[in-house]
């Protein structure tokens, strides 16, 4: 990519709204000055033959604020000393890669005391990865422009850290990266820790400076800033003689700052060594004392940046600190509960950011209404799926064929968030690798709980004042499934829809999941290597996969000598869909313990249930009276429904107590989960499914199964 080919960039500015999106625009007018006026028929957006393309931060109040603590504030802080640390100034070329150049030295800068330390860190991280990264996050993907914002940077490196620029070298023009499962292995090397957005007072930028010695930073550039100027007047970036209203912006750049004096700071920029050159040790103000450690001589790519033009240019600031180098994902968190998920308190829990990409990646397929979601964080494509093969066929040490027995497709229920849907997906990915199983999540419909939990608000808004007294549950309930009936149900028909939407390939607009779910199988359930998949389903999770299995049926793709076992949890399909399309695929498991198995709470459990604390029955029995075509449709995960159904399956009720309130002998136990969305929280139940999976006795000859810390997040 050289300058000449991109369309001229305005950062911005009234003349160049027609390239982008109203919203970005506006988000741009929100940051810029509109006074300034463009020259008709002057370019804008270069530096030399550097492009200028970063975008500001639209406004988020999610963003922590950097609040400065009572660190000391020294008079200067000498900028670090580049050589001597073994360190060299990036040169990003004719591309506008800034956003990941100038990341990545405020990474190497913390990461080479680090590698002096003895840590297995890279000495030099990508700045190719950074910046693809920040593009795949960018806050203005719809502006056609490459370039992104500082905050998009941000959230690439927290979801997939950054690897080692020997294995994602920088090369100007070379846009033709991917992550693949090498590179996000590397990644996990380094990973950001706590990071925080500044607001425009010296003093936050003084006391970030001395506490991290290096500031993320972005700002509207003029021509002082090019090489020739900058040489000119001995490393500083000069104003116009006029002053800062005479300055000719000509757009916005990344880089970091590294020091300051009494009349600027020292920054650090990505145009090579032949920019820059300050020699603070002769021109800071005031100089130097001996025996402070400063650098001696000029600096290559690094130059004086007044307060002034600071004050009226910058656009945005960050500063970070790395994880430790654990090799674990950024946000990583933990705590033991001494009860589960199903027992504890509204509320209890650690709130915490979303769940890295780095910490999933590759254990996910992501669709919405049947394609591929390419949306980040949680992308996914044909691409990404043919890496996870290349992972989970590599014969090498580096590779997964070796370190797995077996796939397992978990399709989730239909109500979940998307953040629960993940939160289960990172929680449970653990505990199946170390028994050899490769999980995939199946990411489709999402968001239904929070549109059930708001329409059934409404409704017992309408029915409570006319069933209210003790006595009157059941004649409740039967007041909100009537009035649910007509809201609620039209969403439930489409969750039925989009599960039919992922695997139908009748038309290229839809399949993905079953697409990838087909290639998935057909790559590892072959060869010297061969893997043994496996299904679970939670509750519209079921329907999910009978509308797959029947796919797999129509296009020939037998489960013979490929599938050992499908696990259903209350599963939330008529009882004609599981007899039609799930059940039929049982003779062809390969399990020898009970390959094919249904989970339910008893009817009692079912009416001990609620659904948001307002329905007082399980979600199964809104669904069998209001939610399908007609009241008391039987639902397959509901007990009372499916007796005479299981002939040629195992059939497990979770609790103490069987069907007629007889007891169960302890070690005939399966699950203790007393809720409908219980089951995957409890430890016993997924070591039930975990058993069978890889053919072990039961789940107490599990040397390393699922552990209820590991099973109770705050979200799923």
């Amino acid at each position: 990519m050289t300058a000449q080919s991109l369309d001229n960039w305005t950062s911005g500015l009234r003349g160049g709204r027609h390239l982008m999106s109203e919203q970005a625009a506006r988000a741009l007018d929100a940051q810029f000055s509109p006074k300034i006026e463009i020259a008709a028929g002057k370019p804008l957006g270069i530096v030399d033959t550097a492009v200028l393309n970063v975008r500001p931060d639209p406004i988020d109040f999610r963003d922590r604020i950097y609040e400065p603590g009572l660190v000391e504030i020294g008079t200067i802080l000498p900028p670090p000393d580049m050589a001597k640390m073994g360190l060299a100034v990036r040169a990003q070329g004719s591309e506008g890669s800034c956003t990941g150049q100038a990341l990545a030295a405020v990474v190497d800068l913390q990461n080479i005391i680090r590698r002096h330390a003895g840590a297995d860190v890279p000495e030099r991280v990508s700045a190719r990865m950074l910046y693809e990264q920040a593009r795949l996050f960018d806050e203005y993907a719809d502006d056609r422009l490459p370039g992104s914002s500082a905050r998009g940077a941000i959230k690439g490196f927290y979801h997939h850290g950054v690897c080692s620029s020997v294995v994602v070298p920088y090369i100007d023009g070379d846009v033709s990266y991917k992550l693949t499962a090498p590179i996000a292995k590397d990644a996990k090397k380094v990973t950001l820790g706590a990071y925080f957005r500044l607001r425009h007072f010296l003093n936050h930028y003084h006391a970030a400076l001395s506490e991290a010695k290096a500031i993320y930073c972005t700002a509207m550039i003029h021509n002082g800033w090019s090489a020739a100027e900058v040489s000119r007047n001995q490393g500083r970036i000069r104003l116009p003689k006029a002053g800062v209203a005479a300055a000719q912006l000509i757009g916005a750049h990344a880089f970091a700052i590294v020091g300051y004096d009494c009349d600027g700071f020292i920054v650090l920029n990505s145009w090579g060594t032949r920019w820059g050159a300050f020699d603070f040790s002769a021109k800071a103000h005031p100089r130097p004392q001996p025996g402070e450690a400063a650098p001696v001589g000029q600096l290559p790519g690094m130059a004086h940046w007044s307060f002034e033009d600071w004050s009226a240019h910058v656009l945005d600031a960050w500063v970070l600190r790395l994880q430790a180098p654990a090799g674990l994902p950024s946000g990583y968190a933990g705590g033991y509960r001494t009860a589960a998920k199903q027992d504890l308190q509204p509320g209890f829990g650690l709130f915490r950011a979303s769940e890295p990409n780095l910490k999933i990646v590759g254990n996910y397929i992501h669709v919405k209404d049947g394609r591929y979601c390419g949306e980040p964080p949680y992308a996914s494509s044909a691409e990404a799926i043919e890496e996870t093969i290349r992972h989970l066929t590599d014969e090498s040490d580096k590779g997964g064929a070796g370190k797995y027995d077996h796939v397992l497709f978990y399709a989730h229920g239909g109500i979940n968030s998307l953040d629960a849907a993940i939160a289960r997906t990172a929680a449970m990915s653990d505990g199946f690798k170390r028994n050899r199983v490769w999980p995939i999540f199946y990411l489709w419909r999402t968001g239904l709980g929070e549109v059930a939990e708001d329409l059934i608000g409404r409704v017992w808004e309408r029915v409570s004042g006319r069933a209210a007294g003790p006595g009157l549950q059941d004649l409740t309930d039967t007041l909100i499934e009537g009035a649910a009936r007509p809201l609620v149900t039209p969403f439930w028909r489409e969750m039925k829809t989009d599960a039919f939407l992922c695997s139908d390939v009748s038309t290229e607009k839809a399949g993905d999941a079953w697409r990838a779910t087909r290639r998935i199988i057909e790559a590892v359930a072959a060869g010297a290597n061969a893997k043994t998949v496996h299904f679970v389903g939670h509750s519209a999770g079921a329907t999910f996969l009978a509308h797959m299995f029947d796919r797999a049926r129509q296009d020939g793709v037998s489960f013979a000598k490929r599938v050992g076992t499908v696990s259903l949890f209350a599963p939330a399909c008529d009882v004609s869909t599981f007899t039609t399309m799930l059940k039929p695929v049982a003779p062809d498991l390969v399990a020898k313990r009970e390959p094919f198995a249904v989970y339910n709470l008893t009817d009692t459990a079912e009416r001990d249930d609620n659904v948001v604390d307002l329905y007082r029955k399980s979600l199964l029995y809104l669904v069998s009276n209001a939610l399908e075509g007609r009241p008391e449709t039987p639902i397959a995960g509901m007990d009372k429904f499916i007796r005479g159904h299981e002939e040629g399956i195992a059939y497990h009720l979770a609790g103490s107590t069987d069907r007629d309130g007889k007891p169960i002998p302890l070690p005939r136990q399966v699950s203790r989960s007393s809720s409908h969305g219980g089951f995957d929280n409890d430890p016993l139940t997924m070591n039930h499914v975990l058993a069978r999976v890889i053919g072990a006795a039961g789940p107490s000859a599990l040397k390393c199964g699922f552990n209820s810390a590991e099973l109770s997040g705050d979200l799923f």
